[in-house]
């Protein structure tokens, strides 16, 4: 049900059943583009008639930086992705 889930998106992602992960590498001094591709991921589960479960989404970021860049916060229809 969710292979043409992010088709158009620009973010990497990965698709088993039906769990999706979304992935970003980026430079910390470049801007984000994973709550673009969340917006566009809700938008979608809206027209198929699903729905996103924002307690059962995760965020993890990996950084290698002597001094990590503060995470941004991430929301799936205006609630609050944990970390």
């Amino acid at each position: 049900m969710i292979n043409d889930a992010c088709v158009d998106s620009s973010i990497q992602h990965l698709k088993y059943v039906d769990d999706l992960t979304l992935i970003e590498s980026r430079k910390h001094t470049d801007q984000s583009n994973i709550q673009h591709a969340l917006d566009d991921l809700s938008d979608w589960t809206m027209t198929n008639n699903m729905k996103l479960n924002p307690a059962k989404c995760l965020t993890m970021s990996i950084t290698f930086s002597k001094q990590p860049p503060i995470q941004e916060t991430s929301f799936i229809d205006n609630a609050e992705s944990a970390p």
